[in-house]
This record gives structure tokens, sequence and C-alpha cells, in this order.
């Protein structure tokens, strides 16, 4: 057993104190760091404190450390288009879910960088409404939660195959918002791959629903599915969802087969392979 004489436990005690605080104010406060720089450290989870300081902080890494902890999205939307440093938008911008504001960033923002950082967060958000086969599976599941998809793409003789996450960034009565990333890159989809998840990867149509032999994780069994018929333009599609409760959003595989108009059948399918829950 180790004895610890009151001096030497004055010295440690002394020696793991915290941080010199510089400044500080309602919510926050600036502390000296290790190199000699200084950090803005927030003290509260107050929504109103950190809406207040985000929207009127004269400082901007304080302003940009509490939208950063600003959990209502539509909050967060109105005070990033009110925030005039592109600095603090940049920062945040890649939390931002509500895809009309960054649609509006990327088309009219000052700042190019905003812009780009605007247009990439819009190519990885997938809004799934409550009418959708896979809104009930998502809504029970708390944030952070993903499942990741083995994608195959058949085009002619072509075959190519990737690799997507999709997370669970927030859930409400109305829909649920995911980020759909690459996970070679961790941008979204191109290409082929994001014209048919982005256009077809949808719930309406004609609808059939049936039971049949599904082979998921090694195994064969009977899976209900759900498959929607459907066209857009004139291109003629179906889509069919082998539903597993087991798997966030509660679809195992996405069977997507598109006719264009005078090209030929296009077929995708996209197979759950992992997936954690929070």
């Amino acid at each position: 057993m180790v004895r610890m004489v009151p001096g030497a436990f004055l010295i440690l005690v002394l020696g793991c104190s915290t941080a010199k605080v510089v400044r500080e104010g309602n919510g926050w406060r600036e502390v000296e760091a290790k190199d000699s720089s200084t950090v803005i450290e927030m003290m509260t989870d107050d929504p109103a404190v950190l809406a207040d300081l985000a929207k009127s902080a004269p400082d901007a890494r304080v302003r940009t450390e509490a939208l950063l902890r600003v959990k209502d999205s539509a909050v967060l939307a109105e005070m990033v288009r009110k925030e005039q440093d592109a600095s603090v938008r940049r920062t945040v911008v890649g939390r931002l879910v509500d895809e009309k504001v960054l649609r509006d960033l990327a088309q009219n923002d000052p700042d190019d960088v905003v812009k780009q950082f605007a247009s990439a967060r819009v190519e990885i958000l997938r809004t799934v409404d409550r009418r959708h086969p896979e809104y009930a599976g998502w809504a029970a599941c708390k944030p952070g939660t993903w499942v990741r998809l083995r994608v195959d793409l058949k085009m002619n003789d072509s075959r190519y195959q990737t690799e997507i996450v999709r997370t669970l960034l927030e859930s409400t009565p109305e829909r649920v918002i995911l980020e759909q990333k690459v996970v070679s890159t961790g941008n979204g989809a191109q290409g082929s791959v994001r014209d048919l998840l982005g256009r077809f990867d949808v719930a309406f149509g004609r609808k059939v629903e049936d039971d049949g032999d599904f082979t998921f994780q090694g195994r064969t069994t009977k899976c209900r599915w759900v498959r929607y018929n459907f066209q857009r333009g004139g291109d003629v599609a179906q889509v069919r969802r082998w539903l597993r409760d087991e798997v966030p959003g509660g679809v195992a595989r996405i069977d997507l087969e598109v006719s264009p108009e005078g090209q030929p059948l296009a077929h995708l399918t996209a197979l759950a392979i992992g997936w954690e829950r929070r």
C-alpha cells in the first residue's frame, strides 16, 4: 500500500490545478493553453444562453463555440444566416441539416469556401419522411446510429462496387435526416450511384408486399419485402426493400432497377453489412 505524505499530496493537487482563466462571461471562459495560446470553453448547456452567445457575443471564437453546441437545427440555421464572419460560417456549416439553407449558402454566400462547404454538405444529406418504409426504423434510434451498405451497380457489361454509411443525424415526428457518405472518400456518392440513390430510392407508385427467401449474414430465411413500381419522366423503375428489424432503418437490402428510355437496364443492390445502434 502506498502512503502519501500531506506535502506531496499538496504538490500533486497544485500540479493538476485548472488552467488560468484569462477572461470569462455568462456561460463561457477563455483559458490559457499549454502552448501559451488561449482556448474558449463553454460552461453551459442552456439552449437559451447558447443561442444568445451565438447571436450576440462580440468575439467570433465565442460565437463559434456556442454555435457548435446549439442542438436545435432551426436555431442553428437562423444563426448561420445572420452570422457576418465567414470563418464562423465555415466552421459551423458542417452541422447544418436544413437543405434549403445549405442550397442558399451554396449559391449566394459571399465567401467561396462557404459555398463549397455548403454544396458538399448538401450532397451527403438524405431526408426520409414519415411515409417512407425506413422512417419508423430510424425514428426508433438515437442520433449517431449508423448502418454500412455494400453497393453493387451493374450497367451494360460494367460492374462497380462501393460502400456507403448512413448515419442518423436528427429525428422529428415528420422526418429523419441521415448523413450518407462513401466510406473510401468521406464524400457523398457520385455518378450513377448518386443518381440512382438520389432519384429512385423513394416510396411511391404502385405498392406490392410479400414474403420471400432472403440470404442475410450467412442464413437463408423468410423475409418481408415491399416493392414500389413507378415512372419518372421516361424512366421506368422499381425498388424493393427487404425488411429486417435488427438493422437501423429496418432495411437489410435494397434492389433497384431502372430502365431509362432508350438505354440499357441499370441494376443497383445495397446490402447492410454492418451497423451500430446508439
